[in-house]
């Protein structure tokens, strides 16, 4: 998630990517666009900085 830019990302089990304008956000209002349709499934993302913690990766 960019929370400055107020869009998520979001990914299915498919292998696409696609950015989400969040609500009340400067990008509310705008269109999900497709970031990366991969040629094979993905199961699941991780965050590289969390909050408090959570969903982030540890160095």
């Amino acid at each position: 998630m960019d929370g400055e830019a107020g869009i998520a990302y979001v990914s299915d089990l498919g292998g696409h990517i696609r950015g989400v304008p969040l609500p009340g956000g400067p990008a509310a209002g705008g269109a999900e666009r497709e970031i990366v349709s991969l040629p094979f499934p993905l199961t699941g993302l991780s965050g590289i900085d969390g909050v408090d913690g959570v969903g982030g990766v540890d160095s």
